[in-house]
């Protein structure tokens, strides 16, 4: 915008708008005189600039002109120190002209400038001094009042200048007026200031009223008043008071008031201010105006002067102290800025030393900062500095996150290098002060540690405490993971768990304090840190107990060591727990002493028995094996301990105690060692060719009576196979002739193996078997026979061809075993299926269901239950047929026969099962016994309603219209109580018997759903011949007899009210009130009152015994509801009531009312002057005479009734009726019945006096008016014939139009209808007889149905457009439906009311349009339904032809579906429903499926002892696994409806299937695994005879265990069973298992055929017992299990020279009488058995138990039973002498007990026998 130009330039600055500006200018800047300056600097190119945008530019509204005149068109954000002048614009632009309008145009403010303080100075200074000095105002005053305003005064002086000078920054001593004193420049000076300095020429100003006014209003000196002495003397005393409060100002007084932890930076800005204001006083005390005041004083020998004098020297001193201490502080501020700069906390350290050394340098050379008190001050602050930087790097709310994070060492290692820096200050300062005392000895720091360091060492206290409590959070924080492993484990592990919880919750009491825990100001800690110490000693109270318990409850030392390495070192350390645990860890190295002591016995005694027998028990290994194993777990055992206990405390390890048990450690570890070394020596000597006749045998053996195999391979190459293997394992050098033998066992391993296999296949078919599967599998058994004899007969283990005869053998048993396979399979699966149809076909919920409900539930369940049997009856079906496939056998073949009816007896027996079990499941739903016990709730809810009788239906249906008119319009059907739904058979089929007959039906059906597999019949014959079935379907109905009668029998409770609804409340209260009627004797009829309120009463009492009655009651498997009935009885009786106290009220009403118009009219009437000639008189003649014969009429009959209406109105009051609502002449009804009898006598005085008036008038003529008579009739007939052709009764147009006619029409006939009354009237007036009208009251009739008609159309057509533009996201189809099912009802009850009304064209009208809308709502409404989806309004589109139906959009309507003629095409619209209900269904359970396997979990269990952990479901996920699957299934049947997810429902199925078939081939595998593992690899003896079997079973171990390592790592059960393989390896594995099972048990076998009396002996015993044949001494123990009585053999002791012999010994297990315990015995020779009751039997000769097991102990029988006879001989021998030299009770004792009595039984038969023959003979 341009500048004014040259042209425009005067005119510019004379115009009135810049006048207006110059004028603000100078009145806000008074300093700027107007003038040749002033325009100087005004009229400028850049003023004018400035003035003219403001002028024009609407967006520049405010503009500030400071007082150097440069404008500022921004306004300031902050007010400016200087004052400005701000003129805001009100308008866009300011004209030229605008001067007459620029005070409106224009706001001017000053902003800035001197503040209210300043203003307050000058006005007091200026305004308020000059009055309160003036001589007229003190005299006016007086002088008391004088004084005191001036004091005051003077005092708000004073202080005001004091205020000016702190907003200022300044000290301002505030100077007084000095009025009425004498000239103060020509006294001298005091001579306490006569030396001082004379004023320099920048001193500043005191004050700017005192520069102004103190020249002008010091008087001429004339002597020094008394008044002004005490005005100065005063102002002496506030400087005094001024000076001394900044000469008592100290750091520490003064950073007080400050910060409470002030740092350097507040030390030196202390001394900057206080040498500013020390100088500022300075310079106003040199000031000449303050040294007037002075000598004022000193002139007036004021005593003030020489304390003042004193003063000021102070103020020199101190001023020289602040300077020379500011002065050399500043020296520190670098150190101090680059201490606070340092970003790293721990290189602080090194500025310690540089900081202290200038502190030192100021000690040296200040001259007023080097005392105590200010190094105290200053190391403080020092300290305070540190402190702060501490808290930055290490906060309480830093540590805190650090713990919640898990790294809580990250806390410790913080808290511990802040200990080390704050010791490091501390150590600088140490070390500065010995340096200090070297270089200063005048003047060392001789200060007390605590005075400087009290807050640092708190703080260091404070950081103490928090690293005792991170690593108390450290030490604690592992005891949730912890788990002990003793008996009580798992309440202690719990234990630990709640202590780690306590713990937590004791952390978080400081954690969750509301202030920094690293403040050292804050005291609230040490409450918080004491209870957290409490809290924490208390848990190591506890944790020590608790693992005081745990070590009690460890049963091994070893356990007990490992016990305490599960918790930490430094947990343990803790002086708690450690003082708690220090006597048990004493008892543990006790225990371990104690069980090293044990080893070594064990080891000697064992070592001896090795000696003796050569021998051990160890886990089933080779002798020599399992000797070196054994002396390494010993070795193992001991040393495990040992490596625990060296991690104790020194003063644990330096007890005399464990020195001991590391010395007879160190001793049982050389005895050890020595062990092994002899043992592996001796083996080397012992090893013995292997003896090659044992090849020479045949590979297998049949036995002729059960014609299974066994491997023939002997059990002697087998140990010595094991014995080199097992040395090589244990990397032992093996002799030459082993290694050689052992080279070729992986060849043998097979062959045995294999032979294995095979014989254990075909053994395993025979045993299989069953009688009716034998004969078709027999050809396929020869043809295996004639192959596998050449291994019988003719090949041994040195033949050629032995792998040919293999392959052979194990092609044609594979073939067997296929077919049997396939038909076990088979038929298990047909068991399985059938074992599915044993379930209830229907089901139940747990709360009461309607009846239809309950019926849709079950056929809904029923449906998918029989899909699923007819699918599974033909899978039955091709499983048999492929039986037949595989068997290659004809259908029509006698055994294949037999084999079918065997199958068809087990689906029948399945189907008879699923019947059964239904009808049980129903019955115990049914039971009443079974519901009381099983506290069931009711299984359907009916009701007892007050229904509408059918029969009264039809007969009100029939009623004619005059009929339902007489009884006042409505029209009452009869009505009964009835159960709904009805409870036995009805003619719809609805009846809950029916329900039960279609139920029963339906389980009975089943029998059809399965053919026969023998025919093409079915199982329905069968079905129906079971007694069982035919008694459950009695019972079923006998109870449902039971149960109806109970129904019945509570519906019989309400049938004493049963007239309240069965009597048509019209016709009974018609003749009610025609009964309740008494007639006067002037014909006045009267309401009986005591008839009405009988009934009242009787129906109120209804009321209260109705509602007395339970609405709900359980009967048996019914819930009854009778609310329903309750509520319409109680209505019921309700509107009897309401019908009898209207009527009462009506009756009463009606009679005052049409009393008081008659009255009313008779007094118009008898007003009237009755005149003859005109029309007029005649008609007044008519009015009088009517009114007088009505009078006349009621004569007697209104004294009658008043008192009757009276009682009436009474009565209903009584009853709470409202008798004062209605009003009659503006009296409310009881008032008006009062005043009747006198308003009725003054009516008949009146009468009688106009009959005597009237009397000449009564002569009339009627000729004319008969005539009218005749005019009128045809009038009405007329009418009549136009309404019926011209009255909207088929008008299809606007409503508006109809009514408009139906107006037309009903004002003409009421026209007429008036004409006929008056004809009525004047026929009786005259006595003429009466004409009828009967075409009026038709007319009136059809008009008031035909208005009802076309009110009902206009209400339905208001009601579908209102529906029609609803939005399809706010509509309500459930409410519309309902409304239409309104509208349908109440057009079909206005059919009902009037029969002619039905012809009318326009009520069928109404009918279709309300037919289309129900039929269209339903579908909407289903339209409506979550389960729409958009490929179902896509499928909607095509069947109504159009191309596409959106819903979503906001537009989209009810009216846009109306348009889709949705009623043309419902049968497809409700199929796209079911459709997308069915698979929103689908959609909801898949979702549900996977939700469920997402969370779906293996568990996994440790298998005994060792670290292999094994797969454990739970029952949760088995019985989700089958539920899932039924359900996949019934879904996948759904057809149609499954389409569009079944890549989701093949999917799910195919997961399951493998998820089910891989976990149960694990948990087979897994448990043929934990059977077999410590078999095959803890016994020597199987894995000597079963070589291969171990190889192979070695190798599953191997796989098995990588499997679970594999697996244990993945959670989710359906993830670890669908890995990719999975199945197949454990197919595998349960083969190979199966086969080393197989192996095992013909092992077994054969033993067990070789000595039966091994049947007797378990399978662990029996091993042990073949593991240990060469030892006899070890297989005794089990003799108890082979022979009843025996429990024990006798070993024979060695002589001399076998003691010197190879052979071992060992203890006898039982002593005789005749050795001691420590005889050495033999080990296989045994002379005597010992009973389990001690008797002890000598055998004949001594027996020798060597060889193989079973063969010596087959030898020991018969060397038992040779031995009994003997002595049984000799026993009966002797018996002969009983009588003679040895009596019976010695010889009973003289041999076994057993022998005794059948000695003696012998004895006595020989005795008896005798005696017969002779008493024969």
């Amino acid at each position: 915008m341009a500048s004014p130009t040259a042209e425009t330039s005067a005119q510019f600055w004379d115009d009135e708008r810049t006048t207006y500006v110059a004028k603000k200018i100078l009145s806000a800047y008074p300093k700027l005189s107007e003038g040749a300056q002033f325009d100087k600097a005004f009229r400028t190119k850049a003023v004018g600039d400035g003035l003219e945008r403001f002028y024009s530019d609407p967006n520049l509204r405010c503009i500030v002109i400071p007082e150097n005149l440069k404008i500022i068109e921004v306004v300031p954000a902050k007010i400016p120190r200087g004052k400005g002048l701000a003129l805001i614009k009100m308008v866009d632009r300011l004209s030229k002209d605008g001067g007459r309008s620029m005070s409106s145009s224009v706001l001017s403010v000053e902003i800035g400038g001197s503040t209210p303080f300043e203003h307050l100075e000058l006005i007091s200074a200026s305004v308020l001094l000059p009055i309160v000095s003036s001589p007229q105002n003190r005299l006016k005053w007086g002088e008391m009042t004088a004084r005191d305003v001036s004091g005051s005064f003077h005092t708000l002086l004073s202080s005001t200048s004091i205020l000016c000078g702190h907003v200022k920054g300044e000290t301002r001593l505030p100077i007084p007026p000095l009025e009425e004193c004498t000239s103060i420049e020509a006294t001298p000076a005091p001579a306490s200031l006569s030396s001082a300095p004379p004023p320099s020429p920048s001193s500043k100003a005191t004050g700017l009223s005192m520069a102004r006014v103190l020249p002008a209003m010091l008087p001429k000196p004339s002597g020094v008043a008394a008044k002004s002495l005490t005005v100065l003397e005063s102002a002496i005393t506030t400087w005094t008071a001024q000076i001394k409060g900044v000469l008592k100002q100290d750091p520490a007084s003064q950073l007080a008031l400050g910060s409470a932890n002030p740092t350097p930076e507040a030390e030196m800005e202390f001394w900057q201010t206080k040498e500013k204001s020390l100088n500022d006083i300075f310079e106003q005390l040199r000031s000449q105006r303050i040294r007037s005041v002075l000598r004022v004083l000193d002139r007036g020998r004021s005593t003030h002067c020489a304390a003042f004098a004193s003063l000021c020297k102070e103020v020199f001193a101190a001023r020289d102290e602040a300077i020379d201490n500011a002065r050399y502080l500043r020296t520190l501020k670098p150190w101090i800025h680059r201490f606070e700069a340092e970003g790293s906390f721990p290189k602080l350290a090194k500025h310690f030393a540089p900081m202290l050394q200038i502190v030192v340098l100021i000690w040296k050379n200040s001259k007023y900062y080097n005392t105590a008190p200010r190094l105290v001050a200053l190391m403080r602050q020092i300290g305070n500095l540190l402190i702060a930087r501490a808290c930055q790097y290490v906060s309480g709310e830093q540590l805190f996150r650090l713990v919640d994070d898990d790294e809580t060492n990250v806390a410790v290692e913080q808290l511990r290098v802040t200990l080390l820096v704050c010791g490091a200050f501390k150590k600088a300062y140490l070390d500065t002060r010995a340096v200090v005392a070297r270089e200063c000895p005048q003047n060392p720091w001789r200060i007390q540690n605590n005075a400087i360091f009290l807050r640092l060492d708190g703080f260091l206290e404070r950081c103490y405490d928090m690293l005792d409590l991170a690593q108390a959070v450290i030490h604690f924080s592992k005891l949730s993971k912890t788990d002990v492993g003793s008996t009580d484990g798992e309440k202690l592990t719990s234990l630990l768990h709640s202590i780690s919880l306590d713990f937590d919750a004791a952390l978080s009491s400081v954690k969750s304090a509301d202030y920094d825990v690293m403040s050292i100001d804050d005291n609230d800690f040490e409450a918080d840190y004491a209870m957290f110490r409490t809290s924490v000693r208390d848990i190591e109270l506890r944790l020590s107990s608790i693992i005081c318990r745990a070590l009690d409850d460890s049963a091994t030392v070893y356990g007990r060591f490992q016990l305490l390495a599960s918790f930490s070192h430094s947990l343990l350390s803790r002086p708690t727990i450690q003082n708690e645990l220090e006597g048990r860890r004493i008892e543990l190295i006790q225990a371990y002493g104690e069980d090293l002591r044990s080893i070594q016995n064990n080891f000697l005694h064992q070592r001896d028995e090795i000696a003796g027998c050569g021998t051990i028990a160890s886990n089933g290994l080779p002798p020599i094996a399992g000797a070196l194993t054994w002396c390494r777990g010993l070795r193992e055992r001991s040393n495990l301990p040992m490596a625990k206990l060296q991690t104790f405390d020194p003063s644990i390890l330096d007890r005399e105690e464990t020195k001991d048990v590391m010395k007879a450690h160190s001793i049982l570890t050389s005895l050890l060692l020595d062990f092994e070394a002899q043992r592996i020596e001796q083996w080397g000597r012992e090893v013995e060719a292997a003896s090659g006749d044992k090849l020479t045998l045949p590979l297998i053996r049949r036995c002729s009576k059960s014609r299974k195999l066994t491997t023939n391979f002997d059990p002697a190459l087998v140990r010595l196979l094991r014995e080199a293997r097992y040395f090589l394992l244990l990397r032992l050098s093996v002799p030459p002739q082993a290694l050689e033998m052992f080279q070729s066992s992986a060849l043998f391993r097979s062959r045995t193996g294999n032979m294995d296999l095979i014989v254990n296949m075909h053994n395993s078919i025979l045993d299989r078997l069953l009688p009716v599967e034998r004969p078709l599998l027999a050809p396929y058994l020869a043809r295996f026979d004639d192959v596998i004899e050449q291994g019988i007969t003719s090949l041994t283990w040195k033949s050629d061809f032995i792998d040919d005869f293999i392959a052979m053998s194990m092609d044609q048993i594979k073939s067997v075993d296929g077919v049997l396979v396939t038909m076990k399979d088979n038929f298990a699966t047909i068991e399985s299926i059938i074992a599915l149809w044993n379930a209830p076909l229907i089901e139940r919920n747990s709360k009461p269901m309607e009846k239809d409900d309950f019926e849709t539930a079950c056929k809904t369940f029923r449906s998918a239950r029989i899909a699923s049997i007819r699918e599974s009856g033909r899978q039955i079906h091709s499983l048999v047929k492929e039986t037949n496939k595989v068997l290659r056998v004809s259908n029509a073949s006698a055994d294949w026969r037999c084999y079918l009816e065997f199958v068809n007896i087990t689906v029948m027996e399945g189907l008879s099962s699923c019947v059964i079990t239904s009808l049980s499941f129903l019955l115990n739903q049914l039971d009443l016994k079974s519901i009381e016990r099983e506290g069931k709730l009711p299984m359907i809810q009916i009701m007892l309603t007050l229904s509408q009788d059918s029969s009264s239906l039809e007969s009100s249906s029939t009623s004619s219209p005059a009929a339902v008119e007489g009884r006042g319009g409505q029209q009452q059907c009869k009505k009964k109580l009835e159960f709904s739904p009805a409870l036995g058979c009805t003619s719809d089929g609805k009846g809950l018997r029916d329900m039960v007959d279609d139920m029963v039906g339906s389980m009975i059906q089943i029998s059809t759903l399965v053919k026969r597999l023998d025919s093409e019949g079915s199982y329905m014959k069968e079905l129906h011949a079971n007694p069982v079935l035919s008694g459950h379907i009695s019972l079923l109905y006998d109870m449902l007899d039971e149960t109806e009668e109970d129904c019945v029998h509570l519906r019989n409770r309400f049938d004493e009210f049963s007239y309240l609804w069965t009597s048509d409340l019209p016709s009974y209260f018609e003749s009610f009130c025609k009964r309740a009627t008494i007639t006067t004797e002037n014909g006045c009829t009267l309401l009986d009152l005591k008839q009405f309120e009988h009934l009242i009463l009787k129906c109120k009492g209804v009321q209260e015994r109705v509602n007395n009655i339970d609405s709900s009651t359980d009967v048996g498997w019914l819930r009854l509801d009778t609310s329903s009935a309750k509520q319409q009885i109680s209505v019921c009786a309700g509107m009897w009531v309401d019908t009898i106290t209207s009527h009462m009220l009506d009756t009463v009403f009606q009679t005052m009312r049409e009393h008081n118009a008659f009255v009313a009219g008779v007094r118009e009437g008898l007003e009237l002057e009755a005149c003859a000639g005109d029309d007029g008189g005649n008609g007044r003649l008519m009015r009088i005479m009517t009114v007088m014969r009505d009078v006349r009429k009621k004569e007697h009959s209104v004294s009658e009734l008043i008192k009757p209406l009276q009682d009436c109105l009474h009565l209903l009051k009584t009853y709470g009726v409202d008798i004062h609502g209605p009003k009659i002449d503006g009296m409310n009804l009881q008032d008006f019945v009062e005043e009747a009898p006198l308003t009725w006598e003054s009516v008949m005085k009146k009468t009688f006096q106009k009959k005597e008036e009237i009397l000449p008038f009564q002569l009339q003529s009627v000729e004319t008016l008969k005539s009218d008579l005749d005019d009128f009739v045809v009038t009405i007939k007329n009418f009549r014939r136009d309404f019926r052709a011209e009255a909207p009764f088929a008008f299809d147009g606007d409503s508006s139009v109809a009514y408009s006619l139906l107006d037309d029409y009903a004002t003409k006939l009421k026209d007429l209808e008036e004409r006929v009354d008056k004809f009525q009237e004047l026929e009786e007036l005259f006595e003429l007889q009466q004409t009828s009208y009967p075409e009026v009251g038709e007319t009136w009739k059809e008009m008031k149905y035909l208005k009802d008609v076309w009110d009902f159309k206009s209400m339905v057509n208001l009601a579908f457009e209102s529906w029609r533009a609803m939005s399809w996201r706010h509509l309500d189809p459930e409410t519309l439906e309902g409304e239409s099912k309104k509208l349908r009802k109440q057009h079909k009850a206005m059919g009902g009311h009037f029969v002619s009304l039905k012809g009318w064209q326009v009520y069928r009208d109404i009918g279709e349009s309300l037919g289309v809308m129900s039929t269209i709502l339903p579908l909407v409404g289903e339209l409506r339904a979550e389960s729409i989806r958009p490929r179902h309004w896509s499928a909607l589109a095509r069947v109504c032809n159009v191309m596409a139906v959106d819903p979503t959009g906001d537009s989209f309507a009810l009216d846009d579906l109306l348009r889709l003629d949705l009623d043309k095409h419902k049968d497809e619209i409700e199929e796209i429903v079911e459709t997308a209900s069915k698979e929103l269904k689908i959609e909801r359970k898949l979702t549900e499926i996977g939700r469920v396997w997402e969370a779906m979990h293996l568990e996994y269990v440790a298998h005994r002892d060792t670290d292999v952990f094994v797969p454990r479901p739970s029952e949760e996920l088995v019985e989700t696994i089958e539920a899932h699957q039924m359900e996949l299934q019934g879904i996948y049947g759904m057809g149609k409806f499954m389409d569009h997810f079944k890549d989701r429902v093949v999917l799910w199925q195919s997961l399951l299937r493998t998820v089910d078939e891989t976990l149960n081939m694990w948990l087979i595998v897994t448990r043929l695994w934990g059977s077999l593992e410590p078999i095959f690899l803890g016994s020597a003896d199987i894995r000597s005879q079963l070589p291969e079997d171990s190889k192979r079973f070695e190798s599953i171990d191997s796989d098995f265990r990588e499997l679970m390592k594999e697996a244990a790592t993945e959670p989710k059960v359906a993830d670890v069973c669908s890995v990719a393989g999975r199945r197949d390896l454990l197919l595998g594995m349960r083969e190979r298992l199966e086969l080393c099972q197989k192996s095992l048990n013909d092992y077994l076998d054969v033993k067990k055929k070789l000595f039966p009396r091994f049947y007797f002996v378990s399978s662990v015993a029996l091993l042990d017992m073949l593991a240990n044949g060469t030892n006899p001494s070890k297989i005794t123990k089990y003799l108890g299990d082979c022979y009843d009585a025996l429990a024990d053999l006798r070993f024979v002791p060695l002589k001399e020279e076998d003691s010197n012999s190879n052979t071992t010994t060992v203890a006898a297990a039982v002593t005789s009488s005749t050795t001691t315990s420590s005889d050495r015995l033999s080990c296989s020779t045994v002379d005597a058995m010992i009973a389990k009751d001690g008797e002890l039997v000598d055998l004949s000769e001594p027996f020798h138990m060597q060889g193989e097991v079973e063969h010596y102990l087959n030898n020991l029988t018969e060397t038992m039973r040779t031995s009994l006879r003997a002595i049984l001989s000799k026993a009966i021998e002797k018996a002969v002498n009983w009588e003679i030299d040895f009596p019976r009770h010695e010889w009973l004792f003289e041999y076994p007990a057993q022998l005794c009595i059948t000695g003696t039984q012998i004895y006595w038969t020989d005795e008896t026998h005798l005696a017969l023959e002779e008493h024969e003979s």
